[in-house]
């Protein structure tokens, strides 16, 4: 093998080829591993809608967890209808696997069950809201849309548009 104008013997083709085929693939599949989800958002209020009298999440934080890309751990501040905080530090902590994973902290909903595009969340195993999570190619931005029913009936939508901090 001849390497700028240099020839090698035939231990160090061999290595060097599984190197540098062992960095193309690890150039090749980085791209593909990353999960667009972990980091801070944002709630963008000024772009975002919400049925009247609705709560809104406003700062998600999601964190990697151990090796495994889609394992996660989700913490939320949240706002209530007025505006008021009411629930702080909302956790999730699961798999984008379609399995719901328990919540604590969280009045509304006591387990999420997240996809690549959507989640669902629950209550007492009946599903309260749908929904998707769609991201922009440059990863800083991502749009939520939901679709439910409060405690008390009334159909629930927003879009919600959160900016990558």
């Amino acid at each position: 093998m001849i390497i700028g104008g240099l020839s090698l013997p035939t231990e160090m083709k061999t290595r060097t080829l599984i190197i540098a085929v062992a960095l193309c693939v690890t150039a090749a599949t980085s791209g593909f591993c990353a999960n667009p989800q972990i980091g801070t958002w944002k709630l963008n209020e000024a772009k975002s809608t919400f049925t009247p009298g609705m709560g809104k999440n406003t700062t998600v934080v999601f964190s990697r967890l151990g090796g495994d890309r889609w394992q996660v751990a989700t913490t939320i501040d949240r706002v209530n209808k007025n505006g008021k905080r009411t629930q702080t530090h909302t956790i999730w902590i699961g798999k984008r696997d379609g399995k719901p994973y328990p919540v604590t902290g969280s009045q509304t909903y006591d387990a999420i069950a997240y996809t690549e595009h959507g989640f669902t969340a629950m209550k007492k195993g009946k599903v309260i809201m749908t929904g998707t999570i769609t991201y922009a190619e440059d990863g800083k931005s991502r749009v939520v849309t939901a679709n439910g029913t409060s405690a008390g009936g009334k159909r629930l939508e927003s879009t919600a548009k959160y900016d990558k901090q």
